[in-house]
């Protein structure tokens, strides 16, 4: 079965998800206008068609149903195939929802799956600040819950300060009766990212009325000091951000950081005036790595914007579209099956060997407390490199020789 295309979400221009860039380059926001168009990107079809599915898992589940997923659907102009990966990752969000339910012994009634949230200005006017909660609890006289779900598998996201998590949990507390707010204590919010590959599936952090109430000023301020004459700041804010082909502060960034005139690439290239690594002193280049993901993210604004110039019939020299690359793939396996049957071939031979699901995915059959710690185990993949912020407690370097020879 297929579905028709899932409607995508419309986003507010001080939203909540882009609220880690306009609190602080309140400029982008009137830049963003003037920005290449963004293309359809495959990846942001599979996070909305995985959210909307989450959702209605999530209203059957509280009615005591199963879902019965589609086996593809239409988005964006893409085929979004429903793997297996994809339930998965909903049925993580969906039995973290229910273990709540179930431990508090709510109903339906409690839960408030894709919530409509607005926050008002400090005097109860209208503003900007809008958007959509994944998913909001009420355990009366108790606490409220509100749970992001992050479908992405590349950038881990923490609960931890999470300005974004932070505007969801006051726009539902402000939604619910000021009668209910009084009788809650705790505020907590949630984020749910089953297909990270490291670090934690979910992370949460509470807080009080009066931090909300904190955050809830701080935002209304941030907010009214978005205008046309707002700076341009760069920062790692700019990852996301679909003005930074065209912005002229992440330019400058760019190259006060790496002392480089962008404009010139050819002159960099034949005068080779990239530094090298081994001359770098470690105080420089712990600027340079401070800053490695605002460079990655403007050479890749370059390459999209130069592909949205390929699609717009603008020639680029050195440059052409070409197709991907694609790999074959059966059209009907049933019919597959039975074309090699008739040929004599086995199941055995037809057949990939059935492989175990990983230890995340068999605990939902049994529980988390009944699958016990020497049944798995966490292979060592090596060290990486982590700001000084990361959750993961610093280690010991292990490969010491590697560096013989370099004096830093």
């Amino acid at each position: 079965m297929n579905d028709e295309r899932v409607a995508t979400p419309a986003h507010a221009k001080l939203g909540a998800s882009n609220c880690e860039r306009w609190s602080v380059c309140g400029g982008s926001t009137y830049l963003i206008p003037y920005a290449p168009a963004e293309l359809p990107n495959i990846y942001a079809a599979e996070g909305t068609v995985a959210h909307a599915l989450a959702a209605d898992a999530v209203n059957l589940a509280m009615a005591g149903l199963s879902p019965e997923f589609p086996i593809s659907v239409k988005q964006e102009g893409f085929d979004i195939p429903v793997t297996q990966e994809m339930r998965d990752a909903i049925n993580v969000y969906v039995d973290q929802i229910m273990e709540i339910s179930e431990q508090y012994d709510l109903s339906y009634k409690n839960v408030y799956v894709e919530q409509k949230i607005s926050i008002p200005d400090i005097d109860g006017d209208d503003t900007t600040l809008f958007g959509t909660a994944d998913c909001g609890i009420v355990v009366p006289f108790n606490c409220i819950y509100v749970l992001d779900f992050k479908y992405g598998a590349g950038v881990p996201v923490s609960a931890i300060d999470n300005k974004q998590l932070k505007y969801y949990l006051l726009g539902f507390y402000l939604s619910l009766p000021e009668s209910v707010r009084a009788e809650i204590p705790e505020l907590i919010g949630m984020i749910v990212q089953p297909r990270i590959p490291t670090g934690e599936v979910m992370t949460q952090e509470s807080y009080t009325p009066e931090q909300i109430e904190e955050f809830h000023q701080w935002l209304v301020a941030s907010a009214a000091e978005v205008t046309m004459n707002a700076s341009l700041v760069p920062g790692d804010h700019c990852r996301w951000c679909r003005a930074q082909p065209i912005c002229p502060a992440v330019k400058n960034y760019a190259q006060q950081q790496l002392e480089i005139d962008f404009i010139d690439a050819v002159e960099v290239i034949e005068q080779k005036q990239l530094p090298v690594p081994t001359e770098i002193t470690p105080e420089h280049l712990g600027v340079l790595l401070n800053n490695v993901e605002i460079m990655h993210k403007y050479l890749d604004s370059l390459m999209n914007y130069g592909y949205s110039c390929l699609q717009n019939g603008i020639k680029i020299p050195g440059w052409k579209l070409v197709d991907k690359r694609s790999n074959r793939k059966w059209k009907d396996e049933l019919e597959v099956v039975k074309h090699f049957k008739e040929k004599g071939c086995s199941d055995v031979a037809i057949y990939k060997t059935p492989a175990l699901k990983s230890p995340n995915e068999m605990e939902k059959l049994l529980g988390k407390a009944r699958v016990p710690a020497e049944l798995w185990e966490k292979p060592d993949n090596g060290q990486t490199m982590a700001r000084d912020n990361d959750t993961r407690p610093g280690v010991e370097p292990r490969a010491i020789t590697d560096f013989e020879g370099i004096e830093l």
